[in-house]
C-alpha cells in the first residue's frame, strides 16, 4: 500500500476517530504521521489532545493518562512548565526545617524525598521522614516513623509499592540486616519473598560503607572501602529480585553500577584498563566490556543515577495530569577521581538510549569481541565537562535527561569563588527545535553540538578525550543566595540541602488565582 492510498483510507474515518488511534501512538510517530500528507498534517494540527502530547515528548515526558481538565488547559501548563525550566524561574519555593545533627542519608524517588532522623551517629538513624515534594498548601500529612525499633545505616523507597528497605547496623558492626517492611504499618512487606535478609562481612571483600538503590522488583547493594593506603576506593555490588529472592548479580568486585533498563546495569570494573561492564540481570552474566581511556588507576568512580519514576496519583490529581519521563532521553553521570596529583574530579554523561545502540551495533559486527576500545564506543554517547565547568553534581542530580550542577557556564563572580547553579539538558529534541542559544543581563543560555576535546594538564599520560553528545546549558549570571551541601533534581522539583534545612524549588503549575511567591535561586 502507498502512503496515498493510506491515507485516503484513514480519510474516510471520522476525525475523533482518527485522533483517538494517533493518541495511542508514541507521539513522536504522530510526529511522523503529520509529514504523510496534507490531510494528516491537517488532522493532527487541529487536535489539542495530540499537540499536548507532541509538547509534552518535545520535553521528554510523556502523558499517561490525564483527567478531566481541558487539553488547551494542560497544553498552557505544559509550555508553562518549559518556560520555567528554560529561565530557572520554580513557580513554588519553601522550606523544610532539618536538625545539622542528622545524617545526610537521602533518597528522592517519584516526587518525594526520604530522609534519616533520629540521629545515633552521624552514620546511623533510627527514624525515618517521607514527604512529598509539593508545597504547604497542597501538602499531605508525613509519613514518619521515629523509631523503627533498630539503628539503620541507609534507605531505599518506592511509594508504588508501599514499600521501605531499611538497612539495619548491627553494634559488632559484623552484620548488617535488610528489612523490607511497609511505608504505611512498618511491618514486614508481603509480597518480599524474604522480608529480612542477612548480609555478613565475611561474605564480602568489602564492607565499611553500604548503600541501597531500588529499581522495580530489583534492589542493588553496594559495599565500598579505602584501600590500605587510603588512596584508592575499593568496592563490591549484588543485586536482588526482592520479591523472588533470586540473586540476579552475585556480590562482584566492581566500583558502582547503575539501571539502563529493568534487565541491564552497567558497572565500573577496576579492571587495567578501567572499563565499564554491560551486564544482563536475567541471564546473570557480563555482556562486553568498555574500556574509558585511563593510562592510571583513579581514585574513585561513581554513576550519578536515579530510581525509575512512578507518577503519584495525588500529584496527577492536582495537575490533572500523569506524567512519565521517556526512557529513551535518560543520561547517566559518571563522577571520576583521578588518583595523580592535583587531578580534578572529572564529570561525564553518558547518554543510556546512544550507548545500548553502538553496543548492539558492535556486538553485531564483532561478535567474538569481548572488549571494546574507547574510540570504537564512546566519542558519541558521552560528554566530557572541563573541570571549571562543573564543581559539584549530587547523587540523585541527574533526572531524566537533565542534570543540575553547582559550577559556570561564563557568569563569573567578583572573586570567582562562589557557586552558580547550572542546569544541563541532554534531551536532543529542543536542540533540534533550535530551542533558546542566548546571553542575556540574567542568565546565560547555551547550545553546545560541536565536538570537545577533554585533558588535564596534570595527567601523566597527556590523554586528549574527544567527546560529542550534543547538550544545551542554563545558569544564573550571578551566585546563589545559599550555600548548598548537595543538590537533588526530581521530575518536577530542585531539592538544595544546607546544614540545616532543605530548600524547595518546584516547577509545578500555580492553582488559578494563587499569588506567586519569591522562588528566585538568587
Amino acid at each position: 500500500m502507498d502512503p496515498g492510498s493510506g491515507s485516503s483510507l484513514l480519510s474516510a474515518l471520522p476525525v475523533e476517530v482518527i485522533e483517538f488511534i494517533f493518541c495511542q501512538l508514541h507521539p513522536l510517530d504522530v510526529v511522523r504521521c503529520r509529514q504523510i500528507c496534507r490531510f494528516l498534517c491537517q488532522v493532527i494540527d487541529s487536535s489539542i489532545e495530540l499537540l499536548l502530547r507532541m509538547e509534552l515528548v518535545a520535553d521528554g515526558n510523556l502523558l499517561k493518562s490525564r483527567g478531566v481538565k481541558p487539553a488547551s488547559i494542560l497544553l498552557q501548563q505544559v509550555r508553562e512548565r518549559r518556560r520555567a525550566f528554560d529561565e530557572l524561574d520554580p513557580t513554588w519555593f519553601w522550606e523544610i526545617h532539618r536538625f545539622p545533627s542528622d545524617v545526610t542519608r537521602y533518597e528522592i524517588n517519584s516526587g518525594f524525598l526520604g530522609h534519616g532522623i533520629n540521629s545515633t551517629s552521624s552514620e546511623h538513624f533510627r527514624g525515618v521522614r517521607y514527604r512529598r515534594l509539593l508545597p504547604p498548601s497542597l501538602q499531605q500529612p508525613d509519613h514518619v516513623w521515629e523509631d523503627v525499633g533498630f539503628t539503620m545505616a541507609d534507605l531505599s523507597f518506592d511509594f508504588s509499592e508501599d514499600l521501605q528497605v531499611l538497612v539495619e547496623q548491627t553494634v559488632d558492626r559484623k552484620q548488617r540486616r535488610l528489612r523490607f517492611k511497609t511505608i504505611s504499618t512498618n511491618a514486614p512487606h508481603p509480597s518480599a519473598r524474604n522480608p529480612t535478609v542477612l548480609l555478613q562481612e565475611i561474605d564480602f571483600a568489602f564492607w565499611d560503607s553500604c548503600s541501597t538503590l531500588l529499581y522495580g522488583d530489583y534492589l542493588a547493594i553496594g559495599f565500598s572501602q579505602w584501600d590500605r593506603s587510603n588512596t584508592y576506593i575499593e568496592g563490591c555490588q549484588m543485586v536482588i529480585n526482592w520479591k523472588t529472592g533470586e540473586l540476579s548479580l552475585p556480590s562482584m568486585e566492581t566500583l558502582d553500577l547503575a539501571f539502563l533498563s529493568e534487565s541491564l546495569i552497567l558497572l565500573i570494573f577496576e579492571a587495567n584498563p578501567l572499563c565499564l561492564g554491560l551486564y544482563n540481570l536475567r541471564k546473570q552474566t557480563t555482556i562486553k566490556r568498555f574500556t574509558l581511556p585511563f593510562s592510571q588507576p583513579l581514585a574513585s568512580a561513581f554513576f550519578l543515577t536515579h530510581p525509575p519514576y512512578k507518577p503519584d496519583p495525588f500529584v496527577s490529581s492536582i495537575v490533572s495530569e500523569k506524567l512519565v519521563s521517556d526512557t529513551a532521553l535518560d543520561i547517566i553521570g559518571m563522577l571520576l577521581t583521578p588518583s595523580w596529583s592535583g587531578g580534578q574530579d572529572i564529570y561525564i554523561v553518558l547518554s543510556g538510549r546512544k550507548f545500548l545502540r553502538r553496543a548492539l551495533i558492535l556486538c553485531e559486527i564483532f561478535p567474538d569481541k569481548n572488549c571494546f576500545n574507547w574510540e570504537e564506543w564512546g566519542p558519541d554517547v558521552t560528554r566530557w565537562f572541563p573541570p571549571q565547568m562543573i564543581q559539584d553534581v549530587g547523587f540523585r542530580g541527574v533526572f531524566g535527561s537533565r542534570m543540575i550542577a553547582k559550577g559556570n557556564l561564563a557568569a563569573r563572580s567578583a572573586s570567582g569563588t562562589e557557586d552558580t547553579l547550572v542546569l544541563f539538558d541532554f534531551n536532543p529534541r529542543p536542540i533540534t527545535r533550535g530551542s533558546y542559544g542566548d546571553v542575556g543581563s540574567d542568565f546565560t543560555r547555551i547550545v553546545v553540538e560541536e565536538e570537545w576535546s577533554w585533558s588535564d594538564a596534570l595527567d601523566p599520560s597527556g590523554m586528549a578525550v574527544k567527546s560529542r553528545l550534543p547538550f544545551r546549558a542554563i545558569t544564573p549570571n550571578k551566585p546563589l543566595k545559599y550555600h548548598y551541601e548537595d543538590i537533588y533534581l526530581d521530575l518536577n522539583t530542585i531539592v538544595g540541602r544546607t546544614m540545616d534545612s532543605y530548600h524547595l524549588f518546584s516547577f509545578l503549575p500555580r492553582p488559578e488565582g494563587e499569588a506567586p511567591k519569591e522562588s528566585r535561586f538568587l
